[in-house]
């Protein structure tokens, strides 16, 4: 059993400007993302199709978590972003960036007939107090 579990979560956050007048409206969806995130209270979130609108949400109810943006991907703007948000109180970055899912994985692309350049995030954390 590991002496130092990681809490790790996952959303799919869907931008902030995807349905903007409709139910699905991310004003109508922040407040019980974040509060699905204060109650598990997770080491690392990976954040998928986080847009500006997200980030900024999350950087203001979430002061707690720093953050790794990664590539921006998608053909237009508003860019959505794989975003990695982290406890900087218990964990240290040692490296982290990301690459495109393509034929050309290291610039912004798209490949295999796809609609819509996607990219990946990555980050290689230490934990706080295992030294």
């Amino acid at each position: 059993m590991d002496e130092h579990p990681i809490r790790v979560m996952s959303f799919n956050v869907r931008g902030s400007f995807h349905d903007a007048r409709e139910r699905n409206a991310w004003r109508n969806r922040a407040d019980l993302n974040v509060a699905t995130i204060e109650r598990y209270a997770p080491d690392v979130i990976g954040l998928q199709e986080a847009q500006r609108g997200n980030l900024g949400a999350y950087r203001k109810r979430l002061p707690r978590y720093s953050l790794i943006r990664g590539p921006r991907y998608g053909n237009t703007i508003p860019h959505d972003f794989n975003t990695i948000l982290f406890d900087p109180e218990r964990l240290e970055p040692q490296d982290s960036w990301g690459f495109w899912l393509s034929e050309t994985p290291e610039k912004h692309s798209r490949s295999w007939e796809t609609r819509v350049a996607r990219s990946a995030t990555w980050a290689l954390f230490r934990v706080l107090g295992t030294d």
